[in-house]
């Protein structure tokens, strides 16, 4: 039996000795951008004020005069094997963040900015305010993409990545999802299943109580909870089943 187990040890060891290595490859990189805008009569409502504000925001126009300054960061992680069979990806963005809304000691709002004000250093933009410490990093992509096996010419990207219906002109966006992609002499081609909304669950024998009613009685955004999924469209709502 040891004289066995001898034999099975350097049996082993020279089968790992055979198996060539593979290197894992890490790179970073990134987007960094800083803006600053100033604007006249944004929205094109020249009677709109922000909520809080005073005469000192208003432009000569009586409309919104929008000033300020942005940051938006995109770190990019990748991690591959050293001949790219597979390759993973995760892509975060923080922003943009307004300078001087939300977050930190001061959780300030700028009322002089129409485009976006907080007072919550949580969610995405958030942060900016004295003090920072803003919860803002989203993820936008995070995939795996691989190499077909058994030699075929193409490869599988999954996960959340981004959606381009096509080259942008269509959308321009991130999903979650599969893509196929591959290339034939000089044609490029792909073919994808990407799940941008869960649906709705269609299980009529859910309790009483158990239909959420999406614009419940007919008023857009009003939610409420109601016995049954005819009882939401009559009122005009749309239900979404737990």
């Amino acid at each position: 039996m040891r004289k066995f187990l001898m034999v099975a040890a350097v049996g082993a060891l020279a089968l790992l000795m055979a198996v060539p290595a593979s290197a894992v490859d890490f790179k970073f990189s990134g987007e960094w951008r800083v803006r600053f805008y100033d604007g006249v009569n944004i929205g094109f409502n020249k009677d709109a004020v922000p909520s809080g504000s005073g005469s000192q925001f208003l432009n000569t126009q009586a409309g919104p005069n929008a000033r300020g300054a942005q940051i938006r960061i995109r770190p990019r992680f990748d991690a591959s094997d050293d001949n790219q069979n597979i390759q993973a990806v995760w892509r975060i963005e923080v922003g943009d963040v307004e300078f001087g809304n939300g977050g930190g000691a001061f959780n300030n709002t700028n009322f002089g900015n129409p485009i976006g004000s907080s007072t919550s250093r949580i969610g995405n933009g958030t942060g900016g305010g004295g003090g920072a410490d803003g919860i803002n990093v989203e993820t936008k992509w995070a995939y795996l993409d691989f190499a077909m096996p058994f030699g075929v010419p193409a490869r599988v990207r999954a996960g959340i990545q981004p959606w381009y219906l096509p080259k942008g002109i269509v959308v321009d966006d991130d999903a979650a999802g599969l893509m196929f992609y591959g290339k034939q002499g000089m044609v490029s081609w792909n073919a994808a299943w990407f799940r941008p909304s869960s649906g709705m669950a269609t299980n009529p024998g859910l309790a009483s109580g158990n239909v959420i009613c999406n614009n419940v009685g007919g008023v857009a955004g009003a939610v409420g909870t109601v016995a049954t999924a005819a009882a939401c469209r009559a009122g005009g709502g749309v239900p979404t089943f737990l």
